[in-house]
């Protein structure tokens, strides 16, 4: 990583294990106190020890990782909406469909709520 701050050399799945490493608040305090001889802790322990001791250090990571996702993330919903612009009629009939399967769904559940009225009686 260089000065500014890029992810650069560090790849996504890094930074996403990294993420996912984030301690709970009872997990930091713990380290954060711990003042006992460093080599008893592991070494998953002991690098963690030394994350916390950098200001804010997964939220910067997590920073880190919208960055890295960001422009895959960008192309991903352009492609989104080039394809309901070409594609607005498969907009409009996905939208009639769904109109017209909870229209049904709602028409069985009323003969369901009958059926149920009538076996009761």
């Amino acid at each position: 990583m260089n000065d500014t701050g890029n992810p650069e050399g560090l790849g996504t799945e890094l930074l996403e294990t990294l993420v996912k490493m984030a301690l709970t608040k009872e997990e930091e305090i713990k380290l954060k106190t711990y003042d006992g001889d460093l080599s008893r802790l592991g070494s998953a322990e002991r690098f963690l020890k030394a994350v916390l001791d950098i200001p804010l250090a997964f939220k910067r990571i997590e920073a880190m990782l919208y960055r890295a996702n960001f422009e895959t993330e960008v192309n991903y919903l352009r492609k989104s909406f080039q394809t309901l612009e070409v594609c607005p009629f498969l907009y409009s009939m996905s939208c009639f469909l769904l109109h017209f399967v909870l229209r049904r769904y709602k028409l069985i559940n009323q003969l369901f709520t009958f059926i149920r009225q009538q076996v009761r009686n």
